[in-house]
Parts: structure tokens; C-alpha cells; sequence
């Protein structure tokens, strides 16, 4: 019992404390292909605490599956910060990959659902 609790805690990813976001860079793709979700996605994430946030003009490729669901994608094998971002949006697949803005720490590539939660909050 112990072993799996164990295994439990150190297989969960610990999100990067409120403080941390302001350290992180944070690159949003916009995918929707309207302007104003990019602008209304970097204010929501500066509301949420993130400082370094911006509009990246990086190409992912996408597929109709992914341009519905938000793509979270850690940069440099660090799945914490994912994890953090995915927190602030309440959803999103979180992807360990080289792709989209490697300078940033995350990128986020906006989808339907966080384009529908930015209508609706």
C-alpha cells in the first residue's frame, strides 16, 4: 500500500506555484485564425498570473481533432509548467514535444474549446 501511494506521488507532476508564472514564457499560437481570440487569450492568461506571455506567429501542424481541443505544449521535457498552464485553463492535451516555439517554456495552441471559454467565462 505504501509503495503505491509512493509511486502515486512521485508519478503526478507538481504545478508550478502561483509565484513561478510570472517566471514563465509563455507562447501562444493562435490557430483560430481570428485575431481578437489571440488578444483575449494573452489578457486571460495575464489575469491568471502569467507574465511573460506572447503571441507567437510559430506554425504547428494541426488535424480537425486538435484544432478542437487546446494543445499544451511543454518545451525543453518540462511537463510541470504544462501542467500549470493546463490548471489556469481548466482543460487542454499536454504534450512533451519540440515543436511550436522553442524559445518559450510552454506553447499553447488555442483551440475551439478555450476559443468557446473566452466567449462564455
Amino acid at each position: 500500500m505504501f509503495l503505491n501511494l509512493m509511486f502515486l506521488r512521485l508519478s503526478r507532476p507538481t504545478p508550478v506555484v502561483n509565484g513561478d508564472r510570472q517566471s514563465l514564457s509563455l507562447a501562444v499560437i493562435n490557430a483560430s485564425g481570428k485575431p481578437e481570440v489571440g488578444a483575449k487569450t494573452i489578457a486571460f492568461f495575464k489575469r491568471q498570473g502569467f507574465g511573460n506571455v506572447y503571441l507567437s506567429d510559430h506554425e504547428v501542424e494541426s488535424n480537425t481533432a486538435s484544432s478542437i481541443s487546446t494543445q499544451i505544449i511543454a518545451q525543453h521535457g518540462n511537463p510541470e509548467a504544462a501542467d500549470t498552464v493546463r490548471h489556469a485553463i481548466g482543460f487542454g492535451q499536454v504534450q512533451v514535444a519540440s515543436t511550436g516555439d522553442l524559445a518559450s517554456d510552454v506553447t499553447v495552441v488555442i483551440g475551439a474549446d478555450l476559443e468557446d471559454k473566452l466567449k462564455y467565462p
